[in-house]
């Protein structure tokens, strides 16, 4: 998570995982604190996918990264094959 401009803020991180319906079956909130940007203005975020939990099938995996007015959000797809 990078903050390029401004005031350094939390960021409030929501990671999702939706099936091929359009079902959330995972979903974690977390923040990242203003500490955690250090001088460089950004902050790394890792989240490891419980394939073990998912049923075969296609997913959508969902970052949204969310700082006080402004949201980005970037979409990742996945297909889980036991």
């Amino acid at each position: 998570v990078y903050q390029p401009k401004g005031s350094v803020k939390e960021v409030a991180f929501k990671t999702t995982i939706t099936d091929s319906n359009g079902a959330e079956v995972v979903t974690q909130p977390t923040t990242i604190p203003v500490v955690a940007f250090g001088d460089k203005r950004s902050a790394g975020y890792r989240y490891t996918i419980p394939v073990a939990k998912l049923a075969p099938g296609h997913y959508l995996l969902t970052f949204e990264a969310t700082a006080g007015k402004d949201t980005a959000r970037q979409n990742v797809r996945f297909v889980v094959v036991h």
